[in-house]
């Protein structure tokens, strides 16, 4: 988690589980916790200056297209945290998360779905934690996601 300086030798989607995990079990004055939060907020900021730009880089310097990994992998990890966990750990209101709902709309696969990084196709578990984040976030309300999959 706390390898290499800064983001360069941590793995953020790692650092933000253990994160969650060291607030839930030993509260927020732990000391992991505390350096795990402010790795994830500087993790946070890159991934929304991201979603505004369109693209992300890899580390061997490779361009990418933003896709649904990128943009949820930091604060939901996939299918396993709960609206609660995420929640407390994550102000959903924050202009930086708004910016990321935005870049996951814009990522929509022509087929009504979303695609991680490493597919040509939507994935639907992929779909599904883009249609979490979209809800918890009350960029989609819940009454129009249950008319959108009545409507299929």
């Amino acid at each position: 988690m706390f390898e290499g300086s800064g983001l360069e030798g941590s793995d953020p989607d790692s650092t933000a589980r253990i994160t969650f995990l060291m607030k839930e079990v030993y509260g927020e004055n732990d000391a992991v916790y505390l350096k795990g939060k402010r790795l994830t907020e500087k993790s946070l900021y890159k991934v929304a200056e991201d979603a505004e730009r369109g693209f992300y880089m890899r580390p061997n310097s490779e361009k990418r297209t933003n896709d649904i990994y990128h943009l949820t992998h930091l604060f939901l990890a996939p299918l396993v945290d709960t609206e609660k966990r995420v929640k407390s750990n994550c102000d959903l209101d924050d202009k930086r998360i708004k910016k990321i709902m935005k870049a996951i709309i814009n990522t929509q696969c022509k087929d009504g779905g979303w695609r991680p990084f490493w597919s040509n196709e939507s994935d639907p578990a992929y779909t599904v934690l883009a249609l979490k984040q979209l809800n918890w976030t009350s960029t989609i309300k819940t009454e129009d996601l249950k008319a959108g999959i009545k409507h299929l």
